[in-house]
């Protein structure tokens, strides 16, 4: 419809003040009632501005004092959201740059606020006749962080954005609030995308702010009681897409065809295609943002790199339709359209056009409307899933025992979702006793659309009757089975909540029973160990359909973070190939499999279903962010951290109130706060507290500029380490403690005291102490001592960076010609490097590459910049408080290449023996000999480090070191000419151990166990020397000379305490043509593998930890030996148990089920049954493994 109105005001609201604002509009109430009172009953005659003051008099100084007090409150506010944007984002600024470019992230966000908080003062207080302008200066200095979002190098779309029209105030919203998710993507999608967005109140989205207040303002619209509920915002939050083209096409036509009522209808209709109202649902009732998905349509999302808006508008009450207000006048000029009316036929009195959305609310919170695409819906609830075909399943392909059919549960049943009731599918079996090898499933057929970039099938499933084997699992099936054959038996790929031990596990049988992993623990995100409890999961599994990763699938779990007041995570992940699938049956359900929980009564296996849905799905998916109109958009922080450079951090704040109250004869009312904190690391102490750990002792000086109020200091410890976070309060306990040395008192405006932090933090992690005072939170340090110490090295356009020293490195590099010089750096996950591309408006932009303690980071540039970048550099380059702990680093010898190893682990011994197979030397330029010599960077120089070559002629390279000193460690190792190589078994000492060959029992008792190796430690037989090892060798076993295995451990037997590699091929094992490994438990019956190896098997790995024990088979081409993984390819066979104690049904009671410490014998038997030819050694493990980067590709090793 069409209508008139008035234009509408601002819809932005001011944060943070109420309380404040609250108590002077109670003042102001006061006194205007007052004031109508006295001038109409006591005085009628008098002017208001009159005597009429004198009998009001008591009230004005409260107001004045008020006024001071909401003065004294801003400035402690701009205090706190200056420091606040410090840490989140100050290291997002160019710190090369002059003041006051080189805090501009921070004085915006902190300014943003104290002016917008001014504003509503002053407007407040207009209506009594006080009429005042403020004004204010703010600034920091010592410190900065990285912990919030930051601005990223991208673009907005110029056909899907709304912000510069509605900034302009050419379009305007009915709404009390407007912001808006700024939607990119890194892949072009060629249909409806439906993205998942997940918010949490407690991770802030713009600088300067200590939660998301975005989030948190529309979670109280849907405040019910104590908790939320996602159906009353159905009517207050609608999304909005703006599409510019169609908005330009209805203006075009607009203004080309006059103003005839005619016209105006089909303009309104045209003005449908502009703006779209976007569906969106709410998948958990009590937690609106847990998982938020809406639906971008076909058109958008067409174009890597660049961001599309959607209008966020939020309503404080219900309403079922949206005005959207159009000043077309403002619009023609900005669009470049020449009216063929006069312009006055386009306006009415400067009103704006109304264009009004009827029933805009059929698609909120309703999730059939999201998940409605290419005609047909991929939503289905638990009443749509009890429609589904149905079926018991037999095992006809691998029979173990009797296989007695199940008595199906399939029903819809009440239960909580976090706090909610709802419907869901109870879907399980009771199982009778003594059957092997039966279930029940449910299915469906889904034929994906060939415009989808991938698909993701997901379903919210709780384990709430667990029995012995799976229940609630989520699997595709594919060529040409349904849901009528017993898992096992398909072609099929399945995540599966298991119950003894209660884990997650997956499979993927690409060609029916033993074509792949059945049952496998291990995952490459979540360990080997993903723990199962009784709690709500989302299974999913994902495939990439097009582009250069067609075929790449990836499978996972999600689970809360904290029950529902957090987002969903990542719990675990694997990543598989296989073609790319287009129809395929989704099949749910239950089975038991092998071992019948009960000989002598049944059981129960069930599981409840709350939904299933389907989406188009590509990776990395787009990336949606919830924030403010105007605000830059923002990505995940690349790496956490604080840099405090002193010599003292300091912040401070003015703010001044300037005019009259005329009503009440106030003239030249003057109001000045003057607020400043500063804190120095006066005095440090460091000492040596363990392998781990470091203790520090801190002197602060902490100067205020109110008295008393350095007494009231609070500290905190923030450091960042291996890549997680973390943020201890500073009181009596060992972590951090922090006590009042002396109190100097208030002199000279200054308030002094001395506070001694005594603290804990590991070795490697970089921290800050962080002093908060008058609401400030400044970072503290003493960078004389705590810093980074940076050695720098060029090879070719390469620039390698090792920081050996204790505090996080910063470097900037600006850009040039539109392009960002730096055309790579490695690594960037965070942990051992990090980096990003920053643009900020009006100033430029520039590459921010973080080099963390401990670590090497490799920066690549274009050819073209190279040469200018090494002539400027450090001093180009680096902050001037870096610059005198950044050196060049000489090359050890000449002709060398360079190799950056990370170390990811807490490792704590004094040594490691790195595996180097030959293709990672010639991937780097070398060729394996016994002239070359090896150099490790240590403690700012060059360290050379012994190495030995064995019979494939692969490098074996100890490195001696103290204990901690490879814990999250990156560095580089120089592959030099002139040296020799030592004897392989010259390595291994100590509690290492070399044998040429097998060791008689007992051997290794002081070796293989955890109290030689702390960290663990690895078994290796070495086959090299065996003829054709899959045909020859039967078994590979650690066992302990006290409890030797049974004889050949038959099939079925209980194995006692052993490791073990089994191949059935010796002796024919009908189908067992692969290898097997087993920990502990029941004889050959762990044939699953994370990896199926590719080559000759040369080591067979045992490594044990005190949490997991891994099985590897190294393999080995004619070129030597691979690399674990090489060239997007893993190699070497790999799985991985928890080092736990299992279901006694299943393994054999006793200590024989885990978890399994130590061991001291090693046994290889043929297929004769007599000793294999192997040599066997004993050396330190760390998990995750240790890899090199070539290239920016990681090559995993032992």
């Amino acid at each position: 419809m069409h209508r008139t109105g008035r234009k509408p005001g601002t819809n932005g609201r001011v944060r943070g003040q109420w309380i404040i604002l609250t108590a002077l509009a109670l003042v102001v109430a006061v006194a205007v009632v007052y004031m109508a009172y006295v001038s109409s009953e006591v005085l009628p005659a008098a002017s208001i501005q009159r005597p009429a003051y004198g009998l009001m008099s008591q009230d004005w100084p409260k107001l004045v004092q008020l006024l001071a007090g909401y003065t004294r409150f801003v400035a402690q506010s701009g205090l706190s959201g200056l420091t606040a944007a410090a840490a989140a984002s100050g290291l997002y600024n160019n710190l090369l740059s002059p003041y006051p470019q080189s805090i501009h992230l921070q004085l915006t966000a902190a300014g943003s606020y104290v002016a917008n908080s001014l504003a509503a003062a002053e407007s407040n207080l207009l209506s009594i006749g006080a009429f005042i302008s403020s004004s204010y200066r703010l600034n920091q200095s010592g410190f900065a962080g990285s912990l919030g979002p930051y601005p990223a190098a991208v673009v907005l779309s110029n056909i899907y954005n709304f912000s510069k029209l509605y900034g302009l105030g050419y379009i305007q919203f009915s709404s009390n609030y407007v912001y808006r998710f700024v939607v990119t993507t890194f892949v072009p999608v060629s249909s409806d995308y439906v993205v998942i967005y997940s918010g949490d109140v407690r991770k802030p989205v713009v600088p300067g702010e200590s939660y998301n207040s975005i989030v948190n303002t529309i979670l109280n619209l849907a405040r019910q009681g104590d908790s939320f509920d996602a159906a009353s915002l159905r009517g207050k939050l609608y999304l909005i897409l703006v599409n510019n083209s169609a908005l330009a096409e209805a203006l075009s036509y607009y203004a080309g065809e006059g103003c005839s009522q005619a016209v105006r209808g089909d303009f309104q209709n045209m003005l449908a295609k502009a703006f779209v109202v976007l569906p969106w649902w709410a998948e958990y009732i009590k937690c609106p943002f847990c998982l938020f998905d809406f639906k971008m349509p076909r058109g958008s999302l067409a174009t890597p790199g660049t961001s599309d808006e959607i209008a966020v508008l939020v309503y404080a009450d219900p309403t079922s339709s949206v005005d959207i207000y159009l000043y077309i006048p403002y619009l023609l000029d900005a669009f470049g359209i020449q009216p063929s009316a006069p312009i006055q036929c386009y306006e009415q009195w400067n009103l704006p056009y109304i264009y009004t959305i009827q029933q805009a609310d059929s698609g909120n919170n309703n999730p059939y409307a999201v998940y409605y695409m290419n005609g047909q819906e991929w939503f289905f609830d638990a009443y749509d899933l009890s429609g589904w075909q149905s079926s018991l399943t037999f095992s006809q392909c691998h029979q173990m025992g009797p296989e007695y059919a199940p008595t199906p549960i399939e029903k819809i049943i009440s239960t909580n979702i976090y706090g909610n009731w709802t419907n869901g599918l109870l879907l399980g079996a009771v199982y009778p006793a003594g059957t092997y090898d039966v279930g029940f499933n449910i299915w469906r057929q889904f034929s994906i659309p060939n415009n989808w970039p991938g698909f993701q099938v997901r379903t919210l499933v709780n384990v709430t009757a667990p029995g012995a084997e799976k229940m609630g699992f989520l699997s595709l099936y594919f060529g040409g089975y349904d849901g009528s054959t017993f898992p096992w038996c398909a072609d099929m790929v399945a995540v599966q909540p298991e119950f003894y031990p209660p884990t997650f596990v997956w499979s993927f049988l690409p060609q029916g029973y033993g074509s792949g992993p059945w049952q496998t623990y291990a995952w490459q995100q979540g360990g080997s160990y993903v723990p199962l409890g009784n709690d709500w999961y989302v299974l999913s599994i994902s495939q990439i359909l097009q582009g250069p990763m067609a075929g790449q699938m990836y499978l996972s779990v999600y689970k809360f973070v904290v029950n529902q007041s957090g987002p969903m995570s990542p719990y675990a992940g694997q990543w598989l190939t296989y073609s790319p699938l287009t129809t395929f049956n989704v099949v749910l359900g239950t089975d038991t499999e092998d071992f019948p929980q009960s000989s002598s009564s049944s059981w129960t296996d069930a599981a409840v279903y709350a939904f299933l849905a389907a989406r188009p799905w590509t990776y990395p998916e787009p990336s949606a962010v919830l924030t403010a109109v105007g605000a830059a958009p923002v990505v995940n922080t690349p790496r956490p951290t604080i840099i405090a450079w002193g010599p003292a951090s300091a912040a401070s704040a003015r703010v001044s109130t300037l005019g009259n109250i005329s009503l009440a004869l106030v003239m030249g009312l003057n109001i000045t706060t003057n607020l400043s904190v500063t804190a120095r690391a006066k005095s440090i102490y460091i000492y040596q507290y363990n392998t781990t750990f470091i203790k520090y002792s801190y002197g602060i000086l902490v100067n205020s500029s109110l008295p008393k109020s350095s007494l009231g200091a609070q500290f905190s410890l923030f450091y960042n380490y291996g890549g997680g976070v973390y943020n201890y309060t500073c009181g009596a306990g060992p972590t951090c403690n922090a006590s009042l040395t002396s109190y100097y008192g208030y002199t000279a405006g200054v308030d002094s005291a001395l506070w001694n932090i005594t603290f804990l933090v590991p070795r490697h992690s970089n921290f800050a102490v962080v002093a908060k005072v008058l609401g400030a939170s400044i970072a503290v340090n003493n960078y004389s001592v705590v810093h980074p110490l940076v050695y720098y090295l060029w090879s070719g356009n390469s620039l390698y960076l090792i920081n050996v020293g204790n505090s996080d490195a910063v470097f900037y590099f600006p850009w040039q010609n539109n392009e960002s010089v730096v055309s790579g750096v490695s690594p960037n996950d965070g942990i051992f490097g990090a980096y990003a591309n920053i643009n900020v408006s009006g100033i430029g932009s520039w590459t921010l590459v973080i080099v963390p303690p401990a670590s090497a980071v490799n920066v690549t540039f274009y050819p073209q910049y190279a040469a200018q970048i090494q002539g400027g550099f450090p001093t180009q380059f680096t902050p001037a408080w870096e610059l005198p702990y950044i050196q060049p680093a000489q090359a050890p010898s000449s002709g060398c290449a360079y190799l950056p190893t990370y170390f990811p682990s807490q490792f704590l011994e004094d040594h490691y023996t790195l595996l180097i197979p030959s293709l990672i030397l010639r991937a780097i330029g070398k060729q394996p000999s016994s002239r070359l010599s090896f150099y490790v960077f240590m403690k700012g120089s060059w360290t050379q480090a012994q190495y030995a070559l064995d019979n494939l002629n692969d490098v074996w390279l100890r490195i001696n070191a103290y204990p901690g000193w490879f814990s999250y460690r990156g560095t580089l190792i120089a592959v030099c000419g002139g040296g020799s190589s030592s004897p392989l078994p010259s390595l291994f000492t100590g509690y290492d151990y070399y044998s040429a060959a097998l060791p008689s029992p007992g051997a290794l008792a002081q070796y293989a166990n955890l109290l030689s190796h702390p960290s663990g430690y690895a078994v290796i037989v070495n086959v090299t020397g065996v003829f054709n090892p899959r045909q020859t060798i039967q078994a590979i076993y650690l066992y302990n000379k006290s409890a030797p295995p049974p004889s050949q451990c038959p099939e079925g037997s209980y194995s006692g305490e052993i490791l073990e590699f089994y191949n059935g091929y010796p002796t024919g094992t009908g189908a067992w043509y692969d290898w097997w490994n087993q920990f502990a438990g029941v004889c050959r019956d762990q044939n699953v593998w994370t990896y199926y190896g590719t080559g000759r098997e040369s080591f067979f790995i045992f490594a044990v930890t005190r949490d997991s024990a891994y099985f590897y088979i190294a393999t080995a081409s004619s070129s030597g030996l691979y690399p674990f993984n090489y060239g997007g390819t893993v190699y070497w066979w790999f799985n991985g148990w928890a080092n736990t104690q299992y279901n006694a049904q299943l393994l054999t009671a006793g200590p024989y089920n885990g978890p399994l410490y130590s061991f001291d014998s090693v046994s290889c038997i043929n297929s004769a049954g007599e000793v294999c030819n192997a040599g066997v050694i004993v050396m330190p493990f760390m998990w995750p493994q240790p890899y090199f980067i070539i290239d920016g590709q990681i090559y995993q090793t032992i």
